[in-house]
């Protein structure tokens, strides 16, 4: 499986959003200045609003300034919507870090500018499509991290 970034620029500025099996996840874009998205539709009330947001507008979407620009291997497939947590220190450096969820039960840190894995965690073994009673329509064959985590930037 491949986690994908794509990115797009306006004003001069790189933002980068995540691919996550194929799907296009525009409302988590990652970026210096961008607001964190810690959860899923980027509020609790899970509209998908990020008021935020002032640079994505169909003129740049449009244009020849949105594209891919990482793709990352992970593990198996990715059924949670990646988050972002803009300027947290890992490893002593400071990175807006996309974080990615696997049904191969394994979490990613992932820089939002360079690709790079910063961190990867794994919880465990995922379950097998094959022992789960009355079948499953989802589409890998294991069941790990299925919905989307919530980030605690205060702790």
């Amino acid at each position: 499986m491949i986690a994908r970034f794509i990115h797009r620029r306006a004003s001069g500025h790189l933002r980068a959003v995540p691919l996550a099996a194929a799907l296009v996840l525009l409302h988590c874009a990652a970026a210096a200045g961008a607001a964190n998205v810690v959860t899923h539709h980027n509020d609790t009330l899970r509209t998908g609003w990020n008021d935020a947001e002032t640079l994505l507008t169909t003129a740049v979407v449009g244009g020849g300034s949105f594209g891919l620009l990482h793709q990352v291997p992970v593990d198996n497939h990715v059924d949670a919507q990646p988050l972002l947590v803009a300027g947290i220190t890992i490893n002593g450096s400071v990175h807006d870090a996309v974080y990615v969820a696997t049904e191969g039960n394994s979490i990613y840190a992932v820089d939002a500018s360079s690709g790079d894995v910063l961190l990867r965690t794994n919880l465990g073994a995922p379950v097998p499509m094959s022992k789960l009673p009355g079948g499953c329509n989802l589409d890998g064959p294991d069941v790990g991290i299925n919905s989307t985590p919530v980030i605690d930037t205060a702790s």
